[in-house]
Formats: structure tokens, C-alpha cells, sequence
């Protein structure tokens, strides 16, 4: 796996099934990239809005993702959500978060990084992108990559934070068990808080009282150690 904060072309963010074949979207991404070289010669300051129009979501659709049916604007998971820019449907569910940012916005700005990061936890939504239209940052490790690895192991004790008594037992990189229940991560962290959404890997801890955002912090960087 990359390393979460890399920078990778917007074009590699994700391809649903049964996309396009290479030719249309090739012809499209050149599109793309003559149209970052001209706003760049001009030397103007590119606002977001009009990254979003000319540079991604042309390629977001150039991937064959369908902008009825796949792509929601704006999209609040819950009424009180904050808006993500772009949520990316499969089988009616949000699979993908797209946070945008303006053309030649640096993307080393760790607010906006936990920003996107925390639209996606608190979906529970694996995958999110925070992008400015010529490059792309992927989202950390989740908890299905951790146990794939073998970081988060089944049976580990998980609590959470100020509800110690409340805990839970991993079953898988998707769910625990909580009172004889099998719940997703965001599901036990809800029933246990009364919240309707929460950042689980801020919230959930290890026995040893790391959070799993600490926690997978340190898996990344283990991950990516020559």
C-alpha cells in the first residue's frame, strides 16, 4: 500500500466496474492536463469552484463514474454533516469521498487532510481523496487494512474514549462484538455515545490507550520503513 499522505495523479483516485476502455479516458485526461497547463500559464489565482468544473469532475466522470446515478454533490451523510464536495455511489451507497481544493492549493495542509479524513470516518466511508485538480492525496490505512496486515488483531479490546466500561471486541477489519452483537465500527461507537455519527479512529482506544488514528499514524509509517 502507498503511503497515505503521497501525492498520486488525480486520474488514479478510482475506476468503478465496467468503466470506459483506455481510449476515451485517455483522450479525456489529456484534455485534463492541457487544460492545468493553460490555467497555469496564465498565472491567475484558479478558484475552487472552477477546479472543480474544468479539471475534476471531468476526470471523475473520464473514470466512468455516472454523474446521475454515482456522483452527489455536496453530500451530507447526515443533515448535520459538513458537505464533502463529491461522495461516489456503488450499489447506493457512498464507496468514495473527493474533498477539493484549488488549483495549485498545497496539499501538505494537515487541516485540510483531517478535514476530508473526518468526512469519511464519520460516514464510514473507507475511501476519500483530497485533490486540487492535477494531484491527489489518498486516504490512511482503515481498519480493514489493519487487520488485513495483522495490526489489529481479532479478540483486541477496543473502548471508547471517556466510556471505558462500554467495551468491545474485534471480530474483523468491519465489525465487533458489543453485548452478544455484531456491529460495524461506526455502530458501536453511536450506540455506546447516543451520537448519529462519530470519527471512530479518534474515538475507539487500544487497551494500551492509543486511539486507532494513533495507532494506524504509526502502522503507516511502519508500513512504509525501507
Amino acid at each position: 500500500m502507498a503511503p497515505p499522505e503521497s501525492i498520486v495523479p488525480m486520474s488514479r483516485i478510482s475506476t468503478p466496474p465496467g468503466a470506459a476502455g483506455p481510449g476515451p479516458l485517455h483522450a479525456a485526461l489529456r484534455q485534463v492536463a492541457a487544460s492545468i497547463a493553460r490555467l497555469r500559464a496564465d498565472g491567475g489565482q484558479v478558484l475552487e469552484e472552477d477546479t472543480k468544473r474544468i479539471l475534476i469532475t471531468p476526470t471523475i466522470e473520464a473514470l466512468g463514474w455516472d454523474h446521475i446515478a454515482e456522483i452527489r454533490n455536496q453530500y451530507r451523510h447526515n443533515r448535520r454533516d459538513n458537505p464533502v464536495d463529491y461522495a461516489l455511489f456503488l450499489n447506493r451507497s457512498p464507496v468514495l469521498y473527493v474533498e477539493a481544493k484549488p488549483l495549485g492549493g498545497s496539499l501538505d495542509d494537515r487541516k485540510w487532510i483531517v478535514q476530508t479524513l473526518n468526512y469519511a470516518n464519520a460516514a464510514g466511508v473507507d475511501w476519500c481523496v483530497l485533490t486540487n485538480g492535477a494531484e491527489s492525496r489518498r486516504r490512511m490505512q482503515s481498519t480493514d487494512d489493519l487487520f488485513a496486515l495483522g495490526r489489529l488483531a481479532a479478540g483486541t479490546t477496543l473502548t471508547i474514549r471517556g466510556r471505558e466500561d462500554f467495551a468491545a471486541w474485534v471480530l474483523d477489519g468491519q465489525t465487533v462484538e458489543f453485548k452478544g452483537e455484531r456491529l460495524s465500527f461506526n455502530d458501536w461507537g453511536q450506540r455506546v455515545t447516543g451520537w448519529t455519527s462519530i470519527r471512530i479512529y479518534t474515538m475507539a482506544c487500544l487497551p494500551d490507550g492509543r486511539t486507532l488514528d494513533q495507532f494506524r499514524d504509526k502502522a503507516e509509517a511502519a508500513s512504509t520503513t525501507p
